[in-house]
């Protein structure tokens, strides 16, 4: 009937409806248990959900294929903060205490709402009858179901019933969007030891399932990484950890529009805690999700987290990077891209993240010292490439290019150049900037710029050139690529161009004065 698949899978598959589910209830009811149940007809035992997780599943039913986004939120009272977000635009309403919170993050009334009792398996210690249950169920307004997910009995007919329901509205007219959103509130057990919490369970052993538009402009991106160290990669020496997602260094770009909602579960596999900031995104409203001690807990290890976001109105160009216990020095570094969606033609566009690498990278450091001038770095990568494992970005003579420029560096300026070739400064960190034509570029650390670049030179291979400025440090090796014409016979002839001189404090101030 339906199947759980990742977020890439399911960009791939086309649906009729899709709707987004949020579970919803106190700590250790069942939320987790249900969810695993239906996305992976398994059940096991399972941990207290920390924050907020979600799983995507393709369903069908009625003959229609919906897609299925399913939330699964922390039932501690430390987390009501951050899951109330998550109830904005609801039409649901319950009388018990989370019942509270939708009403007072949700404001439209009509509803398809379905009452649902769980651990029928558990007959012999049940403290609510069907009866009291369906009694309760008629009192709300509400569809209604008795489910184990431990048994798996009728865990996916909850869903059947609720996505038939709503197609019913849909054809009466009621619902004329494509596009829903799913609310499950108030998940609970329907037994407990001893009957005088019966009339506590007739209140908090509800499930509440509403449905509704979405109303925002965005689209959902809905990420999934894994990050762990990888002894494979080593991009300065043959034993060296680096820190991947999804077995990728640097990590995968985020490509995203303004207002588009992204939600990235990200699973700790490493030895340590892990927090990730996106550098620039300015989480309006959802401080909590930038990623940075004192905002966020760490990540623990073996456990997971979801971080929400929204690109409210911004543009441009950006990077997410491990915030603590300097990891970044290892990795997990990335791009994040914000297109503008008023601009339907583009320039191709090539993502760099610029970062430093040490022999002892991470191990080391981690039990000892921030790098300093005295500890200098052993490389500088461009897209976690360096020394002769040259990364090409192949370009057509006539046509103009955008370079995403990001410094993901612990210490050290950067200054970007390309040979024979001059960029024109666009953009800085979401800031659309006067056009500034520029032999070179200072990018120093946690910067982000967009640069356009024209191939008007003879087909051939240019050297990119990103090397350490404002710094009298001149063992580290300069980080190169290659801009690669498709005419190019594939010879790459010259000395690397030379930038400014590297201690030249005024070049780089007064660089700096002129973007505007």
């Amino acid at each position: 009937m339906g199947s759980s698949l990742t977020a890439t899978e399911i960009s791939n598959h086309s649906y009729d409806y899709s709707f987004k589910i949020l579970l919803v209830g106190d700590s250790g009811v069942g939320k987790s248990s249900i969810l695993v149940s239906f996305i992976s007809n398994t059940t096991e035992d399972l941990s207290p959900t920390i924050g907020v997780d979600f799983k995507i599943k393709m369903f069908s039913v009625g003959g229609k294929k919906l897609k299925l986004t399913i939330w699964d939120t922390a039932g501690q009272e430390r987390f009501r903060t951050v899951t109330s977000s998550y109830y904005r635009g609801v039409q649901g309403v319950i009388l018990d205490s989370w019942a509270k919170d939708v009403q007072l993050y949700c404001t439209n009334p009509a509803c398809v709402k379905m009452l649902v009792g769980n651990q029928v398996d558990r007959e012999s210690e049940r403290a609510v009858t069907r009866e009291e249950g369906s009694a309760l169920a008629q009192e709300m307004g509400c569809l209604f179901l008795e489910c184990s997910a431990k048994t798996q009995r009728n865990v996916q007919q909850c869903f059947e019933e609720l996505a038939l329901k709503l197609f019913d509205l849909f054809m009466f007219g009621q619902y004329t969007k494509t596009r829903f959103e799913v609310v499950i509130v108030g998940l609970g057990h329907i037994v407990f030891p001893s009957a005088d919490m019966k009339s506590i369970v007739l209140l908090t052993c509800t499930m509440v399932l509403t449905l509704l538009f979405s109303g925002t402009k965005g689209a959902e991106i809905f990420l999934e990484w894994n990050v762990a160290m990888d002894w494979n990669i080593s991009p300065v020496q043959s034993v060296q950890p680096v820190i991947t997602i999804n077995g990728m260094f640097p990590g995968p770009l985020i490509n995203s529009t303004t207002n588009d909602n992204v939600h990235v579960n990200i699973f700790n596999n490493l030895d340590v805690p892990l927090l990730m900031t996106w550098n620039g995104i300015q989480q309006r409203l959802n401080s909590w999700q930038d990623g940075v001690s004192g905002t966020n807990c760490p990540i623990q290890p073996g456990t997971n987290w979801t971080y929400d976001f929204q690109m409210k109105d911004q543009i441009g160009s950006y990077s997410y990077f491990p915030s603590i216990n300097f990891l970044k020095a290892a990795g997990g570094y990335g791009p994040i891209r914000v297109n503008n969606r008023n601009v339907l033609k583009r320039n191709t566009t090539f993502s760099l993240v610029i970062g430093l690498a040490k022999v002892s990278m991470y191990v080391t450091l981690y039990f000892t010292t921030l790098p300093t001038t005295k500890t200098p770095p052993d490389a500088i990568l461009i897209n976690g490439k360096a020394g002769s494992n040259f990364e090409s970005f192949s370009v057509t003579k006539g046509k103009t290019y955008r370079f995403r420029l990001s410094n993901v560096g612990s210490a050290y300026s950067i200054n970007f150049r390309i040979q024979s070739h001059q960029m024109v400064l666009v953009e800085t960190e979401g800031s659309y900037t006067s056009q500034i034509v520029l032999d070179s570029l200072d990018v120093h650390v946690g910067q982000s710029y967009s640069v356009l670049v024209s191939a008007n030179q003879n087909d051939a291979d240019y050297f990119i050139v990103s090397s350490l400025t404002q710094t009298n440090i001149t063992t580290t090796p300069a980080g190169i690529s290659l801009l690669h014409y498709s005419g190019s016979p594939g010879v790459i002839s010259g000395p690397l161009p030379l930038g400014p001189n590297t201690v030249d404090k005024d070049f780089s101030v007064n660089q700096a004065k002129s973007i505007r």
